[in-house]
C-alpha cells in the first residue's frame, strides 16, 4: 500500500520536465473544488461522503480481525468491537492511507491537473461517521497557447558522402589495426610509441598525479602537451632526460594551466608503427567484404545513414528551437529552478568523470542560473507545447513499438531482451522511454507537416 507521505510525491511526476500522464484507478464518490491563487497555483479541496469513509472503516477493522491475536480470543476470532478498538489507530492510519491514495488520484484526473512538484497539504479531516476533507495547494502545469505549428519553415541538408571522407575513415581504420614492432638501432622520431617512465616536480618537489611508469605515448598524437612531446625526439632506449615544460593557459588541469614543471623522463622501449596497406587484403581482414571496393560502399553506407541521422537531429532542434520562440505560456518558475541545478548536476557528474572536479557541490552558483536561465525556459516551453501537441493530435506509443526500442537497447548493450526488460522495470524506467518515444514521435509528426528547404 502506497502511505500517505509515498503519496505527495506523485504530484512530482512531471517535474523536471516529465509531464508524465498518471494511471486510472477505481472510481469513489467524491466531491471536488478548485481555487485559483495563480495561473499555476491551485489550492484543490477533496470530500468523500460518510458512508466511504465507514466502508473503508469496515473493510479495514476486518483485515485486522484476521491476523489478531488477542489474549483470551481464537486467533482470527476476537469480535470487531474489541478490534476497532483496539487497534482504532493503525485502522485509522490505514483508511486515510487508502482513501487518500484514491481520491487524490482521481481528483487529478476528475480536474486534469497535473501537478509539478509534491503538492502541500493543508488540512485533513477525517471521523468515522463524517466526510473525510483535505485540501491542497498544487503547483500545476500552465495553459499553452500554441501558434502554428504545422507549416513550419525548416531547413534540411543535401546527404552526399565524398570520396575524402571514405578515404579518411579508412586511414582511421589503417591506424587503428597498425601493429606495434619494436625499434633496435636508432632514436625516437614523430610517429613512435614511446614506453616512458615520468615524474614531474615544481620547486624540486614530486607533484601528486603527474607521474607514471610504463606509459605508451604516440609522438606526435597530441596525447601530452606539444612542449611535452617535443622534447622526446631524438631518445635513445635507457636515455634519461630532464627538461622543463609549459604547460598552456588553457589546460583542463587547473593546478597546471600555465606552470612551468621540471619532468624527468626515461625512455624503457621503442616500437613503429606498421600501418597495414590499403587493399583487398585488408578489406578481408576487417569482416565479410571480398575486396576493397565492397569495404568502400559499406563505408558509404554507413556514413550516409550518420549523417542522415545528423540531419534528422538537426530538423528536430529546429522544430524544438521555434517551439520554444513561438509558445506562448508562463513557465512555472520551479520548473526553471529544477531544470537548472539538473543541468549543474550534469556538468559536475561530467567532470568528476573527467577528473577535472572531485568536489560536488549542491548548491547552484548564481553566474550559472544567469548563464543558463533564458535556454533552460526556451526548452521547457518547447517541451510543454509539444505535450500540448502529443494530446491534442492523440499521438500514442503502441506497444510493438515499445518492444521494437527493448530489443535495439538489447542489441546496443549486448545484453538479452528480457535483461533489458528487467533492468528497466527495477529502475522504473518505462515511463522514460515510453515519454521519449512519444517526444521523437511527435516531432516526426511536426516535421511531416513542415515546408522543409534543402541546402
Amino acid at each position: 500500500m502506497v502511505k500517505l507521505a509515498d503519496t505527495l510525491d506523485l504530484g512530482s511526476s512531471a517535474s523536471a520536465c516529465g509531464f508524465n500522464s498518471r494511471p486510472s484507478h477505481q472510481l469513489i464518490m467524491l466531491k471536488v473544488e478548485i481555487k485559483e491563487k495563480s495561473e499555476t497555483t491551485k489550492i484543490l479541496t477533496v470530500e468523500l461522503p460518510p458512508e466511504e469513509v465507514d466502508r473503508q472503516f469496515e473493510k479495514e477493522t476486518i483485515k485486522f480481525q484476521k491476523k489478531a491475536s488477542l489474549p483470551g480470543f481464537r486467533p482470527g476470532k476476537v469480535p470487531l468491537n474489541v478490534i476497532a478498538k483496539t487497534y482504532f489507530r493503525q485502522i485509522r492510519e490505514e483508511v486515510l492511507d487508502h482513501l487518500f491514495n484514491h481520491s487524490y488520484r482521481q481528483a487529478l484526473d476528475q480536474t486534469k491537473l497535473v501537478p509539478i512538484q509534491s503538492p502541500r497539504l493543508e488540512k485533513m479531516e477525517l471521523q468515522k461517521g463524517e466526510p473525510l476533507r483535505y485540501q491542497l495547494t498544487l503547483e500545476v502545469l500552465p495553459k499553452v497557447k500554441l501558434s502554428n505549428y504545422k507549416g513550419m519553415k525548416l531547413k534540411s541538408s543535401k546527404i552526399r558522402v565524398s570520396q575524402d571522407e571514405i578515404q579518411k575513415v579508412l586511414e582511421n581504420l589503417r591506424q587503428h589495426n597498425a601493429v606495434l614492432e619494436s625499434v633496435v638501432g636508432r632514436v625516437s622520431r614523430t610517429g613512435d610509441v614511446l614506453l616512458i617512465d615520468f615524474v614531474g616536480r615544481k620547486h624540486q618537489q614530486p607533484i601528486p598525479g603527474v607521474k607514471a611508469e610504463g606509459y605508451n605515448l604516440e609522438l606526435g598524437s597530441g596525447q601530452a602537451i606539444a612542449d611535452f612531446e617535443s622534447r622526446l625526439v631524438g631518445m635513445a632506449v635507457d636515455e634519461t632526460r630532464i627538461f622543463e615544460s609549459v604547460f598552456p593557459e588553457d589546460y583542463h588541469a587547473a593546478e597546471l594551466a600555465g606552470q612551468t614543471i621540471e619532468f624527468t623522463v626515461t625512455l624503457k622501449a621503442l616500437q613503429e608503427k606498421k600501418v597495414p596497406e590499403l587493399n583487398d587484403d585488408f578489406a578481408k581482414d576487417l569482416g565479410p567484404f571480398g575486396n576493397l571496393e565492397v569495404l568502400q560502399e559499406r563505408l558509404k553506407q554507413d556514413l550516409e545513414t550518420e549523417k542522415e541521422q545528423q540531419n534528422r537531429n538537426y530538423l528536430r532542434d529546429q522544430v524544438m528551437q521555434e517551439l520554444g520562440r513561438t509558445t506562448q505560456v508562463k513557465v512555472p518558475e520551479v520548473l526553471i529552478e529544477q531544470s537548472i541545478a539538473d543541468r549543474f548536476k550534469d556538468r559536475q557528474n561530467r567532470q568528476v568523470q573527467e577528473k577535472r572536479n572531485e568536489d560536488v557541490n549542491d548548491t547552484v552558483p548564481e553566474e550559472f542560473k544567469t548563464q543558463n536561465r533564458a535556454q533552460v525556459e526556451l526548452l521547457l516551453k518547447a517541451r510543454l507545447a509539444l505535450r500540448e501537441i502529443t494530446i491534442g493530435e492523440k499521438i500514442d506509443i503502441t506497444g510493438e513499438e515499445m518492444e521494437a526500442e527493448v530489443g535495439r537497447m538489447a542489441r546496443a548493450s549486448r545484453q538479452s531482451v528480457e535483461a533489458v526488460k528487467d533492468y528497466l522495470t527495477q529502475k522504473q524506467h518505462w515511463t522514460e522511454i515510453q515519454e521519449r518515444l512519444g517526444n521523437n514521435k511527435t516531432l516526426e509528426f511536426i516535421i511531416s507537416k513542415a515546408v522543409i528547404k534543402e541546402t
